[in-house]
Formats: C-alpha cells, structure tokens, sequence
C-alpha cells in the first residue's frame, strides 16, 4: 500500500491523470486515498483537493453559528475524512452539502424571524 510512491519529479508534481489501471483496477496497485489522489494530481493536486475538503467543511462550520452539535460533528467528521485517508480513497461530500443546505436554510429563517419581531 504504502511500499509505493512516485519515482520521478513530474508525478510528484502534477500526477500522471490516471486514477484507475487499464484494467479499472487501481492505478499503481494502491488502494491508499492519499496516494491515488498524489498519483492522479500529484502534490499540487493533493493539496488542492484537501484545502477543498477543509474549505467546505469551514464553511458550514461558519454558517453553523453557534451550533455545538454541528461544529463537534464537523471537527469529527474533518479529522475521520483525514483517517479515512490511510486506507483509501474518501469523498464524502454529499454530507457536507448536505449539511451545508440545513445550516443556510436554518440561518434564512432565523434571519426572517428576527425582521419579523424587529
């Protein structure tokens, strides 16, 4: 799993685009998640891809206010993501949408709320 890493400076760089073998089997026989993103985009690609993952995962812990719950399942959720990682590819953003969409609709109600009592 891990016995596998770029050889050379290209890979490591911008990956080789290729997700999948020939075979729809893994490419470069790696199940690892962040190895297969490092070989599809390489560094750049990685970085960019958990920046992503952070981005939407601050923004609703943003838009969450002062929601406990939701911050204490976005700090899970986020350092899961990360762990989830070693073993192999993790996208689960249709959570983070998901939540994203209650938490904005939550908030345009409050805000209506709170015009209507003002």
């Amino acid at each position: 799993m891990w016995k596998t890493l770029p050889t050379d400076g290209k890979t490591w760089i911008i990956g080789d685009a290729q997700y999948e073998d020939e075979r729809g089997g893994y490419y470069m026989h790696t199940d690892v998640g962040y190895l297969r993103v490092l070989f599809y985009g390489g560094l750049i690609g990685l970085f960019l891809y958990l920046l992503y993952i952070y981005k939407v995962t601050h923004l609703v812990f943003i838009r969450s206010g002062k929601d406990s719950q939701i911050k204490l399942f976005l700090t899970v959720y986020y350092l899961l993501v990360l762990i989830w990682m070693w073993k192999g590819h993790c996208d689960t953003n249709y959570v983070l949408y998901l939540l994203l969409f209650s938490v904005t609709m939550r908030c345009n109600m409050l805000i209506k709320q709170q015009e209507l009592n003002v």
